[in-house]
């Protein structure tokens, strides 16, 4: 009985970040951070995104708080947010402790019926939930409905949140694309992603939001008063993933594809 219940990367943590940690550690890097995720770390993640800057960078204890943060930050009682299923299990609930209320649509063939989408769209709609690659299906959206996606939170005012934690596990040549390549939504776009199942983290527990300056403040605001700031030398950790050789990840991922293609001829 093989349990395929958690994403828990097979592989050890890179050396490069169990160094960078007990480097960290030694330096008596064990004190309170800033409250948006050390500076540095925040400098290093805005240049991978266009346009960012730290400012636009909040580090958050995975992903899963930083979705949490999301959703306080944007959502009054009774807004609605719009989310395709099969989804993540948490989605709805970070909603609903937020006060509002998750709208579920179903996808066709785990592909996003953009049509369907639009017309669960209401007065009280604040957000649409996009999350590719899906968990826990795999699927990837193509670009030609993430851009219909886009333009309909411009058309209707709303905020575009976009769970990108899986962003790494792209397989077979398959185009992807982020919400973020699409300079024209960024304004209203909530980015999350995390370093739990791309560098086999998952008990450091970081992850970060890239957001628009007036979200990221709000998020900095309500951290402080929820967890102050994410563990010191776990951000020096991710620091060190950040410098790691993009070979040596790119060739973790080809193994991943290798015993994926082998579970699938099982079944097949």
């Amino acid at each position: 009985m093989i349990s395929l219940a958690i994403g828990e990367p097979a592989v050890d943590t890179p050396e490069a970040v169990i160094g960078a940690t007990i480097q960290a550690l030694n330096r008596q890097e064990t004190r309170y951070g800033e409250m948006a995720g050390l500076e540095n770390l925040r400098a290093a993640l805005a240049d991978r995104f266009e346009g960012c800057g730290p400012q636009n960078i909040v580090v958050f204890n995975g992903s899963k708080q930083a979705l949490y943060a999301i959703f306080q930050t944007i959502c009054d009682p009774g807004d609605q947010v719009v989310i395709p299923v099969p989804c993540w299990v948490s989605f709805a609930e970070q909603v609903k402790l937020a006060g509002g209320e998750p709208v579920f649509v179903a996808t066709n063939d785990h592909q996003l019926d953009v049509d369907a989408i639009e017309a669960a769209v209401g007065a009280r709609t604040r957000a649409i939930l996009i999350n590719s690659p899906n968990n826990p299906t795999g699927a990837v959206y193509p670009v030609t409905d993430l851009a219909r996606i886009a333009r309909l939170a411009e058309e209707h005012d709303l905020f575009l949140v976009a769970d990108e934690a899986y962003e790494f596990f792209v397989y077979d040549n398959l185009p992807y694309t982020s919400f973020y390549d699409m300079e024209a939504v960024r304004n209203r776009l909530i980015v999350t992603r995390s370093f739990s199942k791309h560098f086999a983290m998952t008990g450091f527990r970081v992850g970060y939001a890239v957001a628009p300056d007036h979200v990221a403040a709000a998020m900095v605001r309500l951290q402080s008063h929820l967890t102050g700031n994410v563990c010191t030398f776990a951000q020096h950790g991710a620091l060190g993933a950040l410098e790691m050789d993009a070979e040596l990840l790119i060739q973790r991922r080809a193994d991943l594809q290798h015993q994926r293609d082998l579970a699938f001829d099982q079944v097949s």
